[in-house]
């Protein structure tokens, strides 16, 4: 299978060895383990970048480094505030009660949706806010040490992030009995992510840590869409980020 991307963080993860076509006027290509080749061609792409001024005007970036033999005294300095950062905001597609799954059937998920912090439904959210995910399942037989997950992926099926309530409730002793409702409610601020598609897996399971009996496992359930944001790469964006930059003049001494 050749695959053909300028997305590094998926040749990386999906190859064991990659093809950079360098020059494709003059034929050169560098060839090697993907992760180096990947390394090499971020390396020169960013290498020869100009630098575009507010004004317009274009220089090419220098990169020099300090004489650090120049004694130096600090002087006056500024302040620089960043300007409000851009939220990534995701839409959210309804419940898919038709997703593929699989499962022993013990239990199904019959439901699952958000709501904001004020309780109500939401389509879309934005990056840092406080939301909740309800997953609802309808039990067909009794059920003992039930267990709930919630699974974020990205474009590329990667596990983002997994949470589930197996470890958070086996003192309870929890157990459902056939036509019980049970429904689990996740809370959590929404992480900041790159633009791009993702997906949430539901699943419920009965039993202890991996020692469990899959009941009920929904692929992509749920979508989201991030339609804008801040990031251009990577995964995610940390959390209530804030900037400053600092400006210092510095005066050589003899």
């Amino acid at each position: 299978m050749l695959f053909v991307s300028h997305d590094t963080s998926a040749i990386i993860n999906l190859c064991g060895s990659a093809i950079w076509l360098k020059n494709s006027a003059s034929g050169e290509f560098v060839t090697g383990v993907a992760d180096q080749v990947c390394k090499a061609y971020l390396k020169d792409f960013y290498g020869q970048q100009e630098l575009v001024s507010p004004h317009g005007l274009t220089q090419q970036i220098s990169r020099s480094p300090l004489d650090s033999a120049d004694a130096i005294e600090p002087q006056a300095s500024v302040t620089y505030e960043s300007d409000p950062l851009i939220e990534t905001v995701f839409e959210i597609s309804p419940f898919n009660p038709e997703a593929e799954s699989f499962g022993v059937q013990g239990a199904t998920i019959r439901n699952a949706w958000f709501v904001d912090e004020h309780e109500q439904r939401i389509s879309s959210i934005k990056s840092g806010d406080l939301v909740k995910l309800f997953v609802e399942v309808f039990i067909h037989k009794k059920v003992v040490y039930p267990a709930f997950g919630i699974t974020l992926k990205d474009r590329l099926g990667q596990f983002l992030f997994s949470e589930g309530t197996d470890g958070a409730f086996r003192s309870a002793e929890l157990s459902f009995s056939a036509n019980d409702v049970a429904t689990a409610e996740f809370s959590f601020r929404m992480p900041v992510l790159i633009p791009g598609a993702y997906s949430i897996d539901l699943a419920f399971a009965e039993g202890l840590g991996h020692e469990h009996i899959q009941h009920h496992w929904m692929h992509d359930a749920i979508s989201l869409r991030s339609i804008k944001g801040r990031l251009v790469q990577g995964v995610c964006g940390l959390q209530d980020l804030a900037i400053k930059i600092f400006q210092a003049h510095e005066m050589e001494t003899q």
